[in-house]
């Protein structure tokens, strides 16, 4: 059996008496509008509002879309229409051309001499006393730095035949044939 307090007995009863007691007093209710309710709501007298909202009645309506991408107002996946499939044909039948072919000989060019792998990093012009200009090529390999004016002989390897300003024109040492080298940037 349970037991309660004396405390317990009164908190219990006096909830109960509040609860009924606020039932049967004069408080407004909700079963039909008054003339004050009328009031508040800007003097429209007559039925309480509709609780429920037609939300398809409020939107647009979607706009029929006949591009070639996503419809941007629908959701869902994209619909696109069934590829269209050419109807096979009669199959042509295979042509064969022939194509008359001529065979030009190749002629490998003959070095006599050996090729100068150096790079051309430029000249330096030279002004003497009297007037007279004497250009001298500066070559690169590897860390080894040449130089040399025309008609010299640089490295024991190959002689300078020519200098231009963008390409300096060798021979390689015992040989007759000739090797024109571009000026290299960087």
């Amino acid at each position: 059996m349970v037991t309660m307090s004396r405390q317990a007995i009164a908190m219990l009863c006096l909830t109960i008496g509040l609860g009924t007691s606020c039932a049967s007093s004069d408080a407004p209710t909700t079963s039909a509008p008054t003339d004050r309710d009328a009031q508040r709501r800007g003097g429209r007298p007559g039925a309480p509002a509709k609780a429920e909202l037609d939300l398809k009645g409020m939107l647009p309506p979607v706009p029929d879309y006949d591009g070639q991408g996503r419809n941007l107002f629908a959701y869902g996946p994209v619909r696109r229409p069934p590829p269209v499939r050419p109807t096979p044909g009669p199959t042509p039948t295979p042509r064969t051309q022939v194509r008359a072919t001529t065979t030009i000989p190749r002629t490998t060019p003959t070095r006599t001499g050996a090729r100068v792998d150096v790079k051309y990093a430029g000249f330096v012009e030279k002004t003497e006393v009297s007037g007279d200009k004497s250009k001298y090529a500066i070559f690169l390999d590897g860390n080894e730095i040449f130089a040399g004016a025309e008609g010299e002989i640089v490295a024991n390897r190959f002689t300078v035949v020519e200098i231009g300003l963008e390409s300096v024109t060798v021979s390689a040492e015992g040989s007759s044939a000739t090797q024109r080298i571009p000026l290299q940037a960087n």
